[in-house]
């Protein structure tokens, strides 16, 4: 009984440790307006713009706007939830990375939230 309780606890340790590393690794704007979405000219990234200061932990060389590559995680939910939020006019969560770039030198989107009016 007592080896089953260190385990569990000790699986429940690893796990607020394992999600305290993830949080760590990005950074998230407040809730924002998207003023401009853009695609790549000649690669298949994704880029939103708002009227705010672009957060840049991962110190990026370009900070006008955050972009996603096309072969990244999640980047259809991305371009799906931020052109949604955009038409609607809904606030977002912008999560970037702290430690990538995107292939065009900006923050790196991981994550976008949407939310309602």
């Amino acid at each position: 009984m007592i080896k089953k309780i260190v385990a569990l606890n000790a699986i429940i340790l690893a796990s607020i440790f394992s999600a305290t590393a993830a949080h760590a690794q990005s950074t998230s704007t407040s809730n924002i307006y998207i003023t401009n979405i853009s695609s790549g000219w000649s690669a298949n990234t994704f880029s939103i713009g708002t009227a705010e200061t672009v957060i840049n932990p991962a110190g990026c060389p370009h900070t006008d706007v955050y972009s996603v590559d096309g072969t990244a995680p999640g980047f259809k939910l991305h371009v799906m939830a931020s052109i949604t939020a955009f038409q609607n006019n809904q606030k977002v969560q912008i999560t970037v990375s702290n430690t990538e770039c995107a292939s065009n030198g900006r923050p790196e989107i991981i994550g976008v939230r949407v939310y309602g009016n």
